[in-house]
């Protein structure tokens, strides 16, 4: 094996190292998700009689009841928010009495160039800590 050129155009030692790669890291992190039962807890700490409060979460509801990623919910920065783009009020429609409320999505992750418009519905919840009509409502 002295003076040989190490074989790394061979596609099969080439493989075989990706395969020890994967198979030798571990799994990645995974966030655990939100449950209902912890936005419950969550919310005997919020003061949602203070607007900053009420907005935090009203936001917290509309991104567990959207299933929204974080990119979606919120802006990374205050100069580069596009209320064209990113979730804003004037994306939001409370029909009077219908116990509904509907969100605008038409930029995503999977809809980065804005081909669709997705309506997504929150309906209202016996549970008053996690209504997000209620909350938006006031809000």
């Amino acid at each position: 094996a002295h003076n040989q050129k190490f074989p790394d155009e061979d596609w099969q030692l080439e493989s075989t190292l990706k395969a020890l790669k994967r198979e030798l890291s571990g799994a990645p992190l995974q966030t655990l998700p939100i449950t209902p039962e912890i936005l419950q807890k969550m919310y005997m700490f919020v003061d949602i009689s203070a607007p900053k409060g009420l907005a935090d979460w009203t936001a917290f509801l509309t991104s567990f009841y959207c299933m929204l990623r974080k990119g979606s919910a919120v802006p990374k920065s205050l100069e580069t928010f596009n209320p064209e783009k990113e979730l804003s009020r004037k994306k939001l429609s409370i029909p009077p009495g219908a116990g509904v409320a509907l969100i605008l999505m038409n930029y995503s992750k999977t809809n980065q160039f804005g081909n669709r418009n997705v309506v997504i519905p929150m309906l209202k919840n016996p549970v008053q800590s996690l209504d997000p009509v209620l909350h938006l409502t006031e809000l």
